[in-house]
C-alpha cells in the first residue's frame, strides 16, 4: 500500500508538499492557459473578463 501525497513519477517516492508545489508551480500557467483554451473551444463560451486574484 502506498500514502498520498506527492510522488516523482520517475521511481514513486515521496516528495514533500512544499518541494512538489515548487515543481508544479512554474508549469501551471502555461497548462492551465491552455485546458481553459480547450474548454473554450469545447463550449463554444468564452469570456473576456480576467479573474482579479
Amino acid at each position: 500500500m502506498t500514502t498520498p501525497g506527492p510522488y516523482r513519477i520517475a521511481d514513486g517516492s515521496a516528495v514533500a508538499f512544499p518541494d512538489a508545489l515548487d515543481a508544479w508551480t512554474p508549469a501551471a500557467p502555461k497548462i492551465l492557459t491552455d485546458r481553459a483554451r480547450a474548454l473554450s473551444t469545447r463550449s463554444g463560451i468564452a469570456t473576456r473578463s480576467l479573474l482579479q486574484t
